[in-house]
């Protein structure tokens, strides 16, 4: 079935009890299965402590669609890039058509950091991610200036015409402490330059 179909979510919870072993040689098939076929892999909000993404029948309304990159260091599936510390998050989508200043969602007199994935042709990349410092994460969003130099509300707008871009696809998370922002960035940059050898293509 994931030769026929690109996106696939993955859903199956903890292990049954006295099945570790036997669970553990499935997950690794399903793994292998979904690297062969170059799948783009989803989850539904987090992950348990063990390391695998919650089961279908316990989902919530609330609970966001994650996606999951190919760690090739390890062998393994692995997360898109998520700050280690936050109080609150959640995500809004947005296309060339959208205004940015109305679909934004970010609290404005909070800080934190964000990360934005490109939804184009089927497939989902990690292009940037940012930080705010002292205005607050939708004013960072909006206002805060793209590579071109054209503020986000401009630029993005722009980018995904060029790119002819489906969506994008914004999550922020709010941090707390003065300097966390940036150090939340900067680590999530570091994981993601260490899986895939380059920064995300926005972040020059």
């Amino acid at each position: 079935l994931t030769s026929k179909h690109k996106n696939v979510i993955i859903a199956w919870g903890d292990h049954p009890k006295g099945l570790y072993k036997e669970y553990e040689q499935l997950k690794q098939t399903t793994f292998d299965t979904l690297i062969t076929n170059k799948n783009n892999v989803f989850y539904v909000g987090k992950l348990s402590k063990n390391g695998n993404p919650k089961h279908g029948q316990v989902w919530g309304y609330e609970d966001e669609l994650l996606s999951y990159t190919f760690d090739r260091k390890n062998n393994n599936l692995k997360m898109f890039q998520e700050p280690i510390t936050y109080t609150d998050n959640d995500h809004f989508f947005f296309t060339p058509y959208h205004d940015l200043e109305k679909v934004c969602n970010a609290p404005k007199d909070k800080e934190g950091v964000f990360k934005v994935l490109e939804l184009r042709n089927g497939k989902i990349n990690l292009v940037y991610i940012g930080f705010s410092n002292s205005g607050g994460l939708y004013n960072e969003i909006v206002n805060g200036l793209h590579f071109d130099k054209n503020p986000r509300k401009v630029g993005w707008t722009n980018q995904t015409l060029k790119d002819k871009t489906d969506a994008l696809d914004v999550y922020w998370y709010v941090t707390n402490g003065k300097d966390a922002p940036k150090k939340e960035q900067v680590d999530m940059l570091k994981d993601f330059v260490e899986q895939t050898g380059k920064l995300p293509k926005w972040n020059k």
